[in-house]
């Protein structure tokens, strides 16, 4: 099902201006678990090359004190770059998260269970698209 058929499904099931309103809040709630749930993805990938990239400086490190070869100086140059990028990235993905932890917290969603948020607010829909049909 397309995003926008399951929208319109359940705008179907929503009637009223006070359903609507709960409607668009649920929308809204939902938005807010999934950018939620994307930066926390980002956030994980990037402290995983964080970590692969400051392992790679060490070695790199370790290296250039028993070598006199030039070569490895920019290769270290290069993955020090990499690993300082990749922490200036972590930062601001720290403030973005907190930002849509703020967004959660407005929109009256728990981060701490956002699957059983994200469950909880499908049902809702469910549930109300199952009695429009009795």
């Amino acid at each position: 099902m397309s995003v926008r058929k399951f929208v319109y499904t359940f705008q179907a099931a929503y009637q009223g201006k006070g359903d609507m309103a709960r409607l668009k809040a649920d929308m809204e709630a939902m938005k807010s678990i999934d950018v939620y749930s994307g930066l926390q993805e980002s956030f994980t990938k990037t402290s995983e090359q964080l970590a692969e990239a400051q392992q790679q400086v060490r070695k790199l490190r370790r290296e250039m004190d028993t070598s006199d070869d030039p070569g490895l100086t920019r290769q270290y140059n290069k993955a020090a770059n990499t690993a300082n990028r990749l922490a200036e990235k972590i930062g601001s993905l720290k403030g973005k998260l907190d930002t849509a932890r703020t967004g959660l917290k407005e929109n009256g969603v728990a981060a701490a269970d956002l699957a059983g948020e994200y469950n909880s607010l499908l049902c809702q829909f469910a549930s109300v698209h199952l009695l429009q049909l009795w």
